[in-house]
């Protein structure tokens, strides 16, 4: 069954990552469709030239230019079509990463370790001097009381902490966005994890993400040991 999508056209552009599918079709307009009928296709490339039997050469691919923009070129020789998707507008700020969830037209961001908030635009530095400025403010005033019961229940929510003991608290604790977290489950330290927040009700630590082959997984019991990749892409 075909799925509904709009597409976009990028000319003289090529996302340089692995192909689920290469084939030639009649023209731009089959290559589109094949992709629609493909639940694994997110964007194509297709050859700017006719092949000499006049048919298009074209390539399914199983990301887009938002997941990996870095894999984004110019090329004279090709033209990229990518599903119309709530990150083209690049919403995440500060180096932060957009995923796309096409059934809901929805996105969520993976923030860079020093930024926090739905599009990565809050600085926690920034936010930890503000709360260490209210807190001089209120026990300088003798607002004992008011201090106490500050930091006891507002404190979550003003900071918006982006850490907890693993992604099922964070997810209780009202981050329901996937991206990058800080965890700490068995109280020894805290390290960065990535938490899937939608699939199955959320709160998911995934310890393996594989979604465009841009990274190879084929490695030795050492590299799985220490870990490989990168938290906002494959891992």
């Amino acid at each position: 069954m075909s799925r509904q999508a709009q597409f976009v056209e990028h000319s003289n552009h090529f996302l340089d990552v692995p192909k689920i599918e290469g084939i030639a079709l009649p023209s731009d307009t089959d290559c589109l469709l094949r992709c629609m009928r493909n639940d694994h296709c997110f964007s194509l490339n297709v050859a700017a030239f006719s092949l000499p039997n006049g048919s298009t050469s074209c390539d399914l691919l199983s990301t887009d230019k938002y997941n990996v923009s870095d894999k984004f070129k110019e090329d004279r020789t090709s033209h990229h079509f990518s599903i119309m998707n709530p990150c083209e507008n690049f919403p995440c700020q500060h180096g932060g990463t957009c995923h796309a969830n096409y059934e809901t037209y929805d996105y969520s961001c993976a923030c860079e370790q020093n930024y926090t908030g739905n599009n990565c635009e809050i600085p926690i530095r920034k936010k930890a001097e503000n709360f260490v400025t209210f807190l001089l403010f209120l026990w300088r005033r003798g607002k004992k009381k008011t201090l106490h019961l500050f930091w006891v229940f507002c404190l979550p929510y003003y900071l918006q902490i982006s850490s907890g003991r693993d992604c099922f608290y964070l997810l209780n604790a009202g981050h329901n966005r996937s991206g990058v977290y800080s965890v700490d489950p068995d109280g020894r330290g805290h390290f960065s994890a990535y938490c899937d927040m939608h699939t199955d009700g959320g709160g998911w630590t995934v310890f393996q993400r594989r979604q465009d082959g841009s990274v190879d997984f084929y490695r030795n019991w050492t590299d799985y040991k220490v870990g490989f990749g990168q938290l906002t892409g494959e891992f």
